[in-house]
């Protein structure tokens, strides 16, 4: 429920309601109903509610300037990866990116420096995460990380992606 303000029209309540019908008919349209009358918005087909589309374009956004800063970095040092494939460099920086976003860290940083190797930086409210991926031709890419709590090492992790990326996972989860 949410006050009414002076710039809302007045509907005779005290506080303002909403609703949200969906319809499960694949090409029906959602309707948002606004102040508890017969008047409503007509709106796009809704597959999620506001909220929810709220946190999504955040992440996107956040995404998006996280890939944005790599790229311009990726320009910079692109020497340094010159026998790796392209692609998969972008591939798996870019799922690395995600899965560190999933921990909703306040700040995030990335870095490419010329030894073939994707640099992130993770700070939360009292943990610092580190996280490197090392590229080399013909060879599984590689994950190290470190995270520190108020300075503190607390954990530090290599190993193949996918096992790393579940361990930093597990210790965001857990804690």
């Amino acid at each position: 429920m949410l006050p009414i303000t002076s710039d809302l029209p007045p509907t005779g309540t005290d506080q303002v309601e909403y609703f949200f019908q969906h319809s499960f008919e694949p090409e029906a349209k959602g309707e948002l109903f606004v102040f508890n009358t017969i008047e409503y918005f007509q709106t796009e087909s809704f597959s999620m509610d506001i909220a929810h589309q709220d946190v999504l374009r955040q992440f996107q956004r956040r995404y998006d300037q996280l890939m944005l800063l790599f790229k311009r970095r990726w320009e910079q040092s692109q020497t340094a990866f010159l026998d790796i494939s392209h692609k998969e460099v972008l591939k798996r920086s870019g799922s690395l990116a995600v899965f560190i976003l999933l921990t909703s860290p306040e700040k995030v940083s990335v870095d490419v420096t010329s030894e073939a190797t994707v640099f992130f930086t993770a700070i939360y409210m009292n943990v610092n995460a580190y996280i490197e991926a090392h590229f080399a031709p013909d060879e599984e890419t590689e994950i190290v990380f470190n995270i520190y709590q108020n300075g503190r090492p607390v954990l530090a992790y290599g190993g193949e992606f996918d096992l790393a990326v579940n361990q930093y996972i597990r210790f965001f989860a857990e804690n």
